[in-house]
């Protein structure tokens, strides 16, 4: 057996939390299943009302064409709307459909209830500590990739 460290412990044990928290985050409301980069996807366009095929490129870090093939799933599912924009007709702009809205929200409620049964394990004291090391690892890692 290979003996760990303890930074080789805690990201084992971030990786295992993460993977398991995924497996059920999966949406499979009003008989659609969604990945959860459709949901994310989701999440990204409501977040920012409209939103072009290139902001979602860039943010995901991936391709146009597979931004579009993204998409085109989601309209498919009657989720997004695309529409050329009027001043740059080689803009695509997304925004949600009032079902892919309403979807959206049941989502994000099942993850909400997800998330807080999966906190339900801890005392309080164990939450507050743990809040203060997200939050000091969040912060952290957002100033150095502000460099």
């Amino acid at each position: 057996m290979v003996k760990q460290n303890l930074d080789d412990k805690i990201v084992d044990l971030m990786l295992l939390i993460s993977r398991n928290f995924k497996q059920s985050d999966h949406c499979a409301t009003k008989n659609i299943n969604l990945t959860l980069q459709q949901i994310h996807t989701l999440i990204f366009i409501v977040k920012r009302n409209k939103t072009t095929l290139s902001d979602i490129a860039s943010f995901f870090a991936i391709t146009l064409p597979s931004a579009t093939v993204l998409i085109n799933k989601l309209i498919v599912l009657s989720l997004v709307q695309k529409s050329n924009d009027r001043k740059d007709r080689r803009v695509i702009n997304i925004k949600l459909s009032v079902k892919g809205k309403s979807i959206l929200e049941e989502a994000m409620k099942a993850r909400s209830l997800k998330a807080h049964k999966l906190l339900s394990y801890l005392s309080l004291e164990e939450k507050k500590q743990l809040y203060l090391i997200f939050n000091s690892l969040h912060k952290r890692i957002k100033k150095q990739n502000e460099k």
